[in-house]
């Protein structure tokens, strides 16, 4: 059986509580995480690596939460429109509570990235030349639809930076496949060509939809065309456990108008 739906409604339910409830601590937590601070500024310098020569001017983040890379990002460059988005109210809350200050005003938009994204957007602001997105994909339930908003809300020939944690070298680790334990007890068995034998968990589900071969044929599909791509040891981003690292991943829109 090959994964091509989306996960349970369920699930995204049951992550949208823990974001508004991981909201509460969030900011003390990224400012003191040194992970999420390098992870920011590989975001970063990717964003300026890819549109330093070009005339770049407009900004949208997929999953802003709190704001923090926007506010780095309006320091690193001169933009006209910066917009972030999230589907936690909370987090959302956080942003615009949060003394950002500057120009532009940086516009936080409560919104679901899986969902119609342009038309949850201002009409003057629905097209921009480039979107980060930081872990967002992790927890993509539907990983057509997360594309397919980004690629909407992009300008041909917009820049779409996408983070996302490296559990490819997990995988390695397991061989040919993966022997884990389902649900209600049985055994599944995920071969390397996302071939699933056995009912996922959720935990299960969004391992399999990590991968980065997966991901690279969703953003295919939706027009994309990967510009670069670069993975970083969590130890070098400070990381104080063991886990997987950062996959830096740069696309460029090419198809679609």
């Amino acid at each position: 059986m090959k994964i091509t739906q989306g996960i349970p409604v369920h699930f995204k339910e049951t992550r949208l509580a823990s974001w508004n409830s991981l909201s509460r601590f969030w900011l003390d937590y990224a400012h003191d995480d040194s992970f999420h601070h390098q992870v920011h500024v590989q975001v970063q310098a990717g964003v300026l690596r890819h549109t330093s020569d070009t005339s770049a001017r407009t900004l949208i983040d997929l999953g802003c939460g709190p704001g923090g890379l926007l506010a780095n990002l309006r320091r690193a460059r001169a933009w006209s429109n910066i917009v972030g988005v999230d589907f936690c109210p909370t987090m959302i809350s956080l942003a615009r509570r949060s003394n950002f200050t500057g120009r532009p005003q940086i516009y936080f938009q409560l919104a679901d990235v899986e969902g119609e994204l342009a038309s949850q957007l201002p009409e003057t602001a629905r097209r921009f030349d480039c979107a980060t997105s930081v872990f967002v994909v992790d927890e993509a339930g539907m990983l057509d639809a997360y594309f397919r908003s980004a690629a909407v809300v992009l300008r041909q020939g917009g820049i779409f930076i996408c983070a996302t944690l490296d559990y490819q070298r997990e995988l390695l680790r397991y061989g040919d496949e993966i022997r884990a334990q389902g649900a209600e007890g049985a055994e599944i068995v995920i071969g390397k060509g996302l071939s699933i034998q056995g009912t996922l968990t959720e935990a299960e589900l969004f391992r399999v939809l990590r991968n980065p071969d997966t991901l690279k044929e969703a953003a295919r599909a939706q027009g994309f065309k990967l510009l670069e791509e670069t993975v970083f040891d969590p130890a070098t981003l400070g990381s104080r456990q063991e886990g997987p690292g950062l996959r830096l991943l740069c696309w460029q829109k090419c198809d679609g108008d």
